[in-house]
């Protein structure tokens, strides 16, 4: 027997009876790109962020500097299947898109255009970058060849899950933005630090340690809220921190 929901074919039964204990065991020392594939392959949970993120995509919106413009991309790892990248599109962004999920990557241009920007997906382990390898390559071209280096970054619900050291995930985003360029970063309250992909459960409060401590300035920060039903509720969803380099 199957169900279909938004073109997602899903079995009822005991596979997916299995993939739910396994998804809810946790990534912690699992291989992360599987880890996200199960995710995927779950019945709704790609669907979550839109479903309960609409404040805070709406609060990133605030923060980010703005350009719209063909010739400045902006690069947002852990993508997922596309749904920030395709409001900022829609924006007449150009948006480089990073996911280390194959299978969200490959979900995520059936969904939605860009409007009238523009969205390159790519796979890959943002513990890659800057590592002069495949994924560096990779990005150098949809740059047209130059140099990695951008103004703008946005990581959304992304530090958190990463399997190496906090302070060391956020210096490598740092050194991939240009002078004075905008690091948008958003972290879990604390009512939603036990999501099964969360590694680090740090507070906000220790999160902005991190960044001080990285080399990266606070400019603002302000907590989003959950939405239900298009209907924003007092409940905490994400601290969002507009960063700069120093």
């Amino acid at each position: 027997m199957e169900n279909r929901i938004e073109g997602h074919q899903w079995p009822i039964g005991l596979k997916l009876l299995r993939d739910l204990r396994s998804y809810y065991h946790g990534s912690r020392d699992r291989d992360q790109s599987e880890f996200y594939d199960l995710e995927s392959s779950l019945p709704y949970f790609d669907q979550v962020s839109w479903i309960l993120g609409r404040h805070k995509r709406q609060v990133i919106l605030e923060f980010l500097l703005g350009s719209h413009t063909r010739e400045e991309p902006l690069l947002e790892v852990g993508c997922g299947i596309g749904t920030l990248a395709r409001v900022l599109a829609r924006r007449g962004e150009w948006v480089i898109a990073l996911d280390i999920s194959a299978r969200k990557i490959a979900r995520a241009p059936g969904l939605g255009s860009g409007g009238s920007g523009s969205i390159d997906y790519h796979v890959g382990d943002l513990r890659e970058l800057g590592q002069k390898g495949p994924l560096d390559a990779a990005l150098r071209r949809s740059l047209g060849g130059k140099a990695l280096g951008f103004r703008r970054i946005i990581a959304c619900d992304v530090l958190e899950h990463l399997p190496i050291e906090p302070a060391e995930t956020v210096r490598k985003l740092r050194d991939l933005l240009l002078p004075g360029g905008q690091l948008i970063a958003s972290v879990p309250s604390r009512l939603c630090l036990g999501d099964p992909g969360h590694i680090w459960r740090l507070l906000p409060a220790d999160w902005e340690e991190v960044f001080r401590a990285s080399g990266l300035r606070v400019l603002g920060r302000r907590m989003s809220r959950i939405y239900c039903y298009r209907l924003r509720t007092p409940l905490p969803l994400a601290m969002v921190f507009d960063l700069r380099r120093n």
